[in-house]
C-alpha cells in the first residue's frame, strides 16, 4: 500500500499540470457537455497583450477586417505546464484563424457554436454608435436590439501549448472579422462595427500591458467611434495603449464621411436637407425667369438640379438610392419642375 501511495506521489510531482485558458485559464475540457471555468490559478502570466484591426481593402457591402492579436505569455511556475487556451470572437469559431507560437503556426480546433463559462459573461457591451453624430444606431431606427454582433454566446477556438518552467512564449493569432453592417433606412453611407473580447485576459496572472490599434483604409476619409478612446496617430490609423485591462469589451465602428455634404449620416436628414435645397434652387430659378423673361432659366436650371439628384441623394447606400424610390423621385421633382416652369411662362405672357 505504501508503495502505491508512493508511485502516486510521484506521479502527482513529475507529470506536467493541465489547464484550459483563454484570454484567460479555464477547469473544464471545453469538449465536454459541462460548462467551461476560468482558472485564475493557472500560474501563467500575460504580460502584454496587442490587438491591431485592419481594412486591408476598401470595405464591402459585407465587411470584413483582419485582426491580429500577440499574446506575450510566461509560466512563472517551477512545473512543465500544459494549457488549453480559449480564445473567444464574436464571429465564431472557422477555418479563417492562423495561429503561430514563437512564429511557427501550429494546428488549432475551432468552434462554430456558441461558448457559454461558467464564470465568465461579456461586460458592459454598449450599443454600437453612428460614428459622426455619436447617436446610438437603434434610436436613428427606432430598432430596440443591436443587430449584426453576437454579444451573448460568443465562438472560440481551442490552442493547446506547452510551457517548460519559467518559460516565455509569443503567441499570435490572425483571423478574418465579419462587420456588423448597418445601412438602408440608418445611414446614408454604411456603417461597419466589431467587437473584441479584453476581460477574458483578466484570469491570466499579472496585469498586462494591453495595446489597441486600428488602421482604416488609406482611401477616403473615415470616421471612427470606440467605446474605449483611442488616439488618432494619422489620417486613418488610431491607437491605446493601458497598463491594465479594461473592464469592458472593446467595441468599434466606422465610417467613410464622402457625400455628407451636410455634415450628417442620417439617412432622413440628408434627405431632408437635400430637398430644401431643390426647392430653394426651384424659388430661385423661378424668380430669375420670371424677372429676365427669359424661358429657358428654369429648363436649363432643371438639368442642374438633376444633376443634384443623382451626385447628392442617389449615392445614398440603399433606401432612397434604391432604383424603385430614386426613380419615384426624380418623376415627382420632374413633373414639379415641368408646371413651375408653365407658370412661370404664364406670367411672363400676361406682363
Amino acid at each position: 500500500m505504501r508503495k502505491v501511495i508512493l508511485l502516486i506521489l510521484i506521479i502527482i510531482i513529475f507529470i506536467p499540470l493541465i489547464g484550459y485558458t483563454n484570454g484567460g485559464p479555464t477547469i473544464s475540457n471545453p469538449n465536454t457537455n459541462g460548462y467551461l471555468k476560468f482558472d485564475d490559478d493557472s500560474k501563467i502570466a500575460l504580460n502584454k497583450e496587442e490587438v491591431s484591426f485592419t481594412y486591408i481593402n476598401k470595405p464591402s457591402f459585407i465587411g470584413e477586417g483582419n485582426f491580429n492579436v500577440k499574446y506575450y505569455l510566461e509560466n512563472t511556475s517551477n512545473i512543465k505546464k500544459n494549457i488549453k487556451i480559449i480564445f473567444v470572437t464574436s464571429s465564431g469559431g472557422n477555418n479563417r484563424f492562423k495561429v503561430k507560437v514563437n512564429g511557427e503556426d501550429i494546428k488549432v480546433k475551432s468552434h462554430e457554436s456558441s461558448l457559454v463559462i461558467d464564470n465568465w459573461k461579456p461586460v458592459l457591451i454598449d450599443e454600437v454608435k453612428e460614428p459622426i453624430s455619436g447617436k446610438k444606431l437603434s434610436s436613428i431606427i427606432g430598432v430596440k436590439s443591436t443587430k449584426g454582433i453576437n454579444k451573448n454566446y460568443p465562438g472560440y477556438i481551442e490552442i493547446p501549448l506547452t510551457f517548460n518552467k519559467k518559460e516565455s512564449k509569443i503567441l499570435e493569432i490572425n483571423y478574418m472579422d465579419f462587420s456588423a453592417l448597418y445601412r438602408k433606412e440608418a445611414v446614408v453611407n454604411p456603417v461597419y462595427a466589431h467587437l473584441y473580447y479584453l476581460t477574458p485576459a483578466k484570469f491570466f496572472k499579472g496585469e498586462p500591458w494591453i495595446k489597441l490599434k486600428v488602421k482604416l483604409p488609406d482611401e477616403g476619409d473615415y470616421k471612427l467611434s470606440s467605446n474605449i478612446k483611442l488616439e488618432k496617430i494619422n489620417n486613418n490609423t488610431y491607437e491605446r495603449n493601458m497598463n491594465k485591462i479594461p473592464k469592458k469589451e472593446w467595441l468599434f465602428s466606422f465610417t467613410n464621411t464622402k457625400n455628407l455634404y451636410f455634415g450628417t449620416n442620417e439617412n432622413i436628414k440628408h434627405l431632408m436637407f437635400s430637398i430644401l435645397v431643390i426647392i430653394l434652387l426651384m424659388g430661385i430659378f423661378y424668380i430669375i425667369q420670371t424677372k429676365t423673361k427669359i424661358r429657358y432659366i428654369i429648363p436649363i436650371g432643371s438639368i442642374l438640379i438633376f444633376i443634384f439628384i443623382k451626385e447628392v441623394i442617389r449615392k445614398i447606400k440603399g433606401g432612397y438610392g434604391d432604383v424603385i424610390y430614386f426613380s419615384v423621385f426624380y418623376i415627382l421633382i420632374g413633373i414639379v419642375l415641368y408646371k413651375l416652369n408653365k407658370i412661370a411662362r404664364k406670367k411672363i405672357n400676361n406682363k
